[in-house]
């Protein structure tokens, strides 16, 4: 005697076992699938005379091709200076930084970075610097701005870089508000799925 209904479900709960495990294995290393990056015409066109800004600062890339960046590596904060372009399809930034180190100021020896261009349907773009590690050389940037509307801030921050002056990173207090809205209950849900292995510390 054949059980239609019996074999619809086992294919049922088959398919929904793979699905999980799908959903749970770690990820592979390799590239990201971004879609197709944006054209040099659409990168110079995107960018030139605007700023953008990341979770960690900000940067202008003016219309006559210079370039000055602010943002915190490790909550240490950098002032950026140089040039960019487009070159083929890519944005080509090329600059020196500023930091300080024990009350002294102290300048990188300039850095050229070739980034493809990604550009969000909000207008948000990810600048990929497409490295071998796939969670380096990524940058997700706001909708640019017109102009450089945080000028003052880029300002303020070099002045104080250069003097050798300590530079305190603000936290954004409804940046945190919303890691913690978004953050906890996708970290329930996870635990709902794989149980208490959710409590076990990474390999």
């Amino acid at each position: 005697m054949k059980y239609p209904g019996l074999r619809l479900a086992t294919a049922a709960a088959v398919t929904l076992f793979a699905l999980l495990v799908a959903a749970c294995a770690p990820t592979q290393p390799g590239k990201r699938d971004f879609g197709t990056p944006a054209t040099g015409a659409d990168v110079a066109l995107h960018f030139s005379g605007n700023s953008a800004s990341s979770s960690s600062g900000g940067a202008y890339y003016a219309s006559n091709g210079s370039y000055q960046s602010f943002y915190y590596l490790s909550e240490t904060p950098n002032v950026c200076t140089g040039k960019w372009r487009v070159k083929g399809s890519k944005m080509v930034v090329k600059e020196t930084c500023k930091s300080v180190s024990d009350g002294q100021t102290v300048t990188s020896d300039p850095k050229t970075s070739s980034y493809a261009v990604y550009v969000k349907p909000d207008g948000a773009a990810l600048l990929d610097e497409q490295l071998e590690d796939p969670n380096a050389g990524q940058r997700d940037i706001s909708k640019p701005a017109e102009g450089f509307p945080r000028k003052a801030e880029f300002t303020a921050m070099q002045k104080k870089i250069n003097s050798g002056q300590a530079v305190e990173q603000v936290k954004d207090d409804e940046l945190s508000t919303a890691e913690l809205v978004i953050g906890v209950p996708l970290f329930i849900g996870y635990c709902a799925l794989v149980g208490p292995m959710c409590l076990l510390p990474p390999i």
